[in-house]
């Protein structure tokens, strides 16, 4: 009815002024109020042109119609065509900070579906800086919030990364504490902290980790339920929001389950991930890969070498992001070492070469070292191995890598059969929360006091280790009995024949 009363003021003869404002409301409705998105588009962009030709009294309203617009393109997906509009209109809505703002946030986001990722970041420099001068906090807050996640969404500067959570963490203790948004901007900080944390080893609390993981989820889905109600206005892209979030959030819970040994939770995941993927395709082209990588992870767990690296391949075939195809490579060069399959190997060392990695990622440059550090001592080269292992360790050292330095001093204090080595690299282990480098720790405990002739001692560490090798076992058997695990054998589009959950 608003809608109809509006289009019969049309029909009224009225100013031009009162014309573009007619059409901008008959846009606004279409938009918010039914499908029709060309006809919303027509109205607007009629609305655009009338108050431009109306000169600098009607820039703030332009304005407006102009965030509308990108709203209704963006959801569209038509990134170019929406581009040259917002850059345009950036210059002129300087003079308008709400606007300037908010025409920012949109061409920021258009780069950034373009993966024309320095000119977001860029764009997101631009809005730190204006609403710092402005001593607008609470804005600020917000373009810092956007940087940090840019860069932890490229993962390629994890110094810069650290930079600017650092940063955003002191200017987010600058905004009231009465603020009505403060509350949510804290836990946006913290999440991109925690990203940050677990992407670069520093964070190793992985049962707290779930349990917020746990939390995240029920938040999603109580979105959603809020979002089905009568009358509720969504928002372009929030639908698409909450399944990429839901996804995220089953692959970083299928991870940390991996890491404390529990592999049919890990598969649980994993299967909920690949269903959302099939109820959504569009979240294919973002998590295929990812989804590999977890199932080749969990069959490397499992001691499942050649479907791993079936995974591992199909990975490959779909994979976009630099860091994860690096990833990918150093899984498979690991399982070539554990099959003694030289040949394919060195099929893979350019690719693997630290000196020649295309990822700046500092942790995959430290992982790089241990594979070769391990190619190494398979081969009896104790200089080079031992080199290797240096290079892994005071990376890993610097960066305050748990669970990397762990693994090289384990292997390094095999090598070198050192018990200095092995009591650093035990406190270093038990920092990891990783209960399989644990068990390996112990392991080489175990054996030292037995070389020695510590009997008793060597009998207390075997009684502590049993129970934790039994756990771990015992979780496996349940993981091969689950009907998730026939997920190894999915390969590209054969996951709608299995079974994903039990």
């Amino acid at each position: 009815m608003a809608i109809k009363c509006l289009m019969a003021g049309l029909k009224t003869p009225c100013s031009t002024e009162m014309s573009s404002m007619l059409n901008f409301e008959i846009g606004k409705m279409l938009w918010y109020y039914s499908k029709n998105t060309d006809l919303s588009r027509h109205y607007l962009t009629q609305a655009f042109n009338m108050m431009k030709d109306l000169g600098t009294a009607f820039e703030d309203a332009r304005l407006k119609v102009v965030c509308l617009i990108a709203e209704l393109y963006l959801s569209q997906r038509m990134y170019e065509q929406i581009k040259a509009l917002l850059k345009n209109e950036a210059h002129i809505s300087m003079k308008y900070p709400f606007f300037h703002g908010k025409i920012l946030f949109y061409l920021a986001e258009v780069y950034l579906k373009l993966n024309d990722f320095e000119n977001a970041l860029q764009v997101v420099d631009c809005g730190i800086i204006y609403f710092r001068d402005l001593k607008e906090k609470v804005v600020e807050c917000y373009f810092r919030l956007a940087k940090s996640l840019l860069l932890a969404t490229q993962m390629t500067n994890q110094h810069e990364l650290g930079i600017s959570v650092t940063e955003l963490g002191e200017v987010l203790t600058a905004v009231p504490a009465n603020h009505p948004a403060v509350n949510d901007m804290r836990a946006y900080c913290y999440t991109i902290q925690l990203c940050y944390f677990l992407a670069t080893g520093m964070y190793s609390n992985y049962e707290r980790v779930n349990k917020y993981y746990a939390i995240a989820l029920k938040h999603v889905e109580d979105l959603r339920v809020t979002m089905r109600k009568p009358h509720w206005i969504i928002d372009r892209g929030h639908p698409e929001l909450l399944n990429t979030l839901e996804v995220l959030l089953y692959e970083g819970m299928a991870q940390t389950q991996l890491i404390i040994c529990r592999p049919a939770e890990a598969l649980n995941n994993i299967g909920l991930m690949i269903d959302k993927m099939r109820t959504y395709p569009e979240l294919s082209n973002d998590f295929e890969s990812q989804a590999h990588t977890l199932i080749g992870l969990y069959a490397i767990y499992m001691r499942h070498p050649e479907d791993a690296e079936k995974q591992f391949q199909a990975a490959l075939r779909c994979a976009k992001d630099t860091e994860l195809w690096t990833m990918i490579n150093l899984s498979l060069a690991i399982i070539y070492l554990f099959t003694r399959r030289e040949q394919e190997f060195y099929e893979l060392f350019q690719r693997i070469a630290p000196n020649k990695l295309k990822t700046t990622a500092i942790s995959l440059k430290s992982v790089a070292y241990f594979v070769h550090a391990l190619h190494s001592y398979l081969h009896n080269r104790t200089s080079d191995c031992k080199t290797h292992l240096t290079d892994s360790i005071n990376i890993s050292k610097d960066e305050d890598m748990a669970r990397i330095q762990s693994m090289a001093l384990l292997l390094l204090s095999k090598l070198l059969k050192d018990p200095d080595i092995l009591r650093a690299a035990y406190e270093w282990t038990s920092k990891s929360s990783d209960l399989s480098l644990m068990v390996w720790a112990n392991t080489q405990i175990l054996n030292m006091h037995q070389q020695m002739g510590q009997m008793e001692q060597a009998s207390q560490v075997k009684q502590s280790l049993e129970p934790s090798v039994q756990g771990i076992e015992n979780e496996r058997q349940m993981a091969l009995q689950s009907p998730g695990h026939q997920l190894i054998k999915w390969i590209e589009g054969g996951a709608e024949t299995i079974v994903l959950q039990g």
